[in-house]
């Protein structure tokens, strides 16, 4: 069976998207390839940081990244980020 794929749009800081520009000429696939791969790893991870947000932020500091839960998400993506790390090391 074809996996079905369909376009989006997001908004992410210049710096990254000259970077990611970069590594797609280096490797010679689309940046859209790139993304879908490092998601496609990830978005478990993601998913399992969602449950521990706590509950009693506003939903504006929850869609702004804002409040205890900003905390939170940032040490649960640092814990994912030092396994990357890890996977990649020599």
């Amino acid at each position: 069976m074809a996996k079905t794929t369909v376009r989006t749009s997001f908004s992410i800081p210049r710096e990254l998207y000259d970077e990611l520009g970069e590594a797609s000429e280096t490797l010679g696939i689309t940046k859209s390839a790139i993304v879908s791969q490092i998601l496609s790893q990830g978005v478990s991870a993601i998913l399992a940081v969602a449950k521990h947000i706590p509950k009693e932020n506003t939903p504006e500091e929850l869609k702004r990244f804002r409040g205890k839960s900003g905390e939170v998400i940032e040490e649960k993506l640092r814990q994912f980020r030092r396994g990357q790390d890890d996977l990649f090391k020599d």
